[in-house]
């Protein structure tokens, strides 16, 4: 998935478990989507920093390999011990604004059609997941040739990223408008 729906989907997220009205939330509303915000990008998109670096700064066009940071494990280990951690020091809602982000990272990496190795670093073993296309067809030259060459396990693949993404630009605009309702 893109930057944008991982973003999207950890804000919504956390603005449906933390709305301005309830005593988990910060005191000043702003102040509540500011934190929400930032433990989105954080910990919902950031979790790709790798991925930026080896195509931004590197400049490296070879196929995508996910690290153990964005399978499972990752999730535990790192976000389990971050999210222990804050806490401790700060109390219950950091706990919730660590998890949230990135196990929906998690699960939005596992939706979108890619290979995926969920037992990563204990094994290499590679599965396919997903039924959300992240890489439709750009050209119609293309498109039919890529069509004629689906497996079986691609077969079942409904919708392209991008209708995914516009559904939770609407939720997300929704819950903001919500939100500031209270």
């Amino acid at each position: 998935m893109n930057s944008l729906t991982h973003f999207l989907f950890a804000a919504n997220l956390l603005l449906l478990i933390f709305p301005s009205h309830s005593p988990a939330a910060a005191s000043s509303t702003v102040l509540s989507l500011k934190l929400i915000f930032l433990f989105a990008f954080i910990f919902g998109v950031m979790v790709d920093s790798d991925v930026f670096w080896r195509m931004g700064v590197m400049k490296d066009k070879s196929p995508i390999t996910r690290t153990w940071l964005q399978e499972p494990f990752g999730l535990i280990v790192v976000g389990g011990s971050i999210a222990a951690i804050l806490q401790y020091v700060y109390g219950s809602p950091f706990a919730l604004l660590v998890l949230v982000p990135y196990a929906s990272h998690v699960i939005l990496d596992y939706i979108a059609t890619h290979d995926v190795r969920p037992f990563d670093p204990f094994s290499k073993k590679v599965f396919h997941a997903g039924f959300i296309n992240t890489s439709w067809p750009k050209a119609k030259s293309n498109s039919v040739k890529q069509r004629k060459n689906l497996t079986p396990r691609t077969f079942f693949v409904f919708a392209s990223e991008n209708y995914f993404t516009a559904a939770n630009a609407i939720v997300f605009l929704g819950l903001i408008w919500m939100h500031g309702m209270y």
